[in-house]
């Protein structure tokens, strides 16, 4: 892993579930497309999914507590008994290291609460899952689901403009209409222009883009806020290095690393900054 990817990784703030046990999801997601007919279009079948993925547990005690967990969800007639279901299920299945199925039930638990609150935790779940599995079938119906839940959010809360950073972003990132989400962004930050997480998503996918200058002015804005955000720092000095500005990306590489704890990836920041001083 480079330095880039060591720093992005380590320092996004994303949601929990997208770090745990990532081979394993893979894997089993790579079993479920195998299935999938060669004479039809491949799609990611969940349900699918979510039988071989308990058929993969190797412990037994594990797969009693799940079984009886599913049939509690199964059985609860009443919303907010089935809702409590769904959610214990959800933890149970993060705790075996499946965090896809995981996202499932808890999705199915916002279905039943259908709050803002339950729809933008569901909407995380699947972006971050779709930040780490790289099949296109199954990123595909992550960046689908995370949208849905997103848009139910910001529909249930649409003052809440922190719902529209999301699902703009989420639009951006599934690539199939990105601009709908770049404008749903550049709303966001035209109606509140010290909104944190507008402008620095705007500013990730400027450095994306290659706008390096645009990317420098979203991320100043961030920390003019946030003076401390590790990720900002590095992708400004990331920024600077790209548009051959050398020793203002060392000093904000060196700020970058003055809050970062982890000792391995301070080292490494110390050798992308010996590596940039010597770009000529």
């Amino acid at each position: 892993m480079n330095i880039k990817q060591i720093i992005l990784v380590s320092v996004a703030v994303v949601a929990l579930i997208g770090f745990f046990l990532f081979g394993k999801t893979k894997s089993t997601k790579k079993n479920v497309e195998a299935k999938a007919p060669a004479s039809q279009e491949e799609v990611f079948d969940i349900q699918q999914y979510l039988k071989l993925a308990k058929q993969n547990l190797k412990s037994k005690d594990t797969l009693t507590l799940i079984e009886n967990a599913e049939n509690a969800f199964k059985v609860a007639s009443e919303s907010t008994a089935k809702q409590a279901a769904a959610e214990n299920l959800a933890a149970l299945l993060v705790s075996a290291g499946d965090p896809l199925s995981s996202a499932y039930y808890y999705n199915e638990a916002a279905k039943l609460g259908n709050s803002a609150a339950l729809w933008h935790g569901s909407g995380e779940n699947f972006l971050a899952l779709a930040h780490s599995i790289s099949a296109p079938t199954t990123q595909s119906y992550l960046f689908d689901a995370a949208i849905n839940a997103f848009q139910k959010a910001a529909d249930a809360e649409p003052n809440n403009l922190n719902h529209k950073v999301k699902l703009g972003a989420a639009y951006v990132e599934q690539g199939t209409n990105p601009m709908q989400g770049v404008t749903m962004l550049l709303d966001v930050a035209k109606q509140d222009s010290t909104n944190i997480d507008a402008q620095f998503t705007l500013g990730k996918f400027s450095m994306v883009s290659g706008q390096f200058e645009k990317a420098i002015n979203r991320l100043e804005k961030v920390l003019h806020s946030q003076p401390q955000n590790s990720e900002a720092l590095f992708l400004i000095a990331e920024a600077y290095r790209n548009m051959g500005n050398i020793s203002k990306a060392v000093e904000y590489f060196e700020k970058c690393k003055q809050q970062i704890d982890n000792e391995a990836i301070r080292i490494e920041i110390d050798r992308y900054i010996e590596e940039t001083k010597n770009i000529k």
